[in-house]
């Protein structure tokens, strides 16, 4: 529900369950994309580990 409109700005109230997380579109698309790349296999990070843990 439109809770506020202030000049080119309109507030959203968004009924919900608090265990829920709400994000704009935008913002969800962001963050997809940041966990896609965090996921990826970088050989760099793997040989790190790999040297890491042969030191141990």
């Amino acid at each position: 529900t439109v809770v506020e409109v202030k000049g080119k700005q309109v507030r959203i109230g968004i009924d919900a369950p608090r265990s829920y997380i709400i994000h704009r579109e935008e913002v969800y698309i962001c963050i997809q994309e940041e966990n896609r790349r965090a996921a990826e296999e970088s050989p760099l990070s793997l040989a790190g580990l790999k040297n890491l843990l042969g030191k141990l």
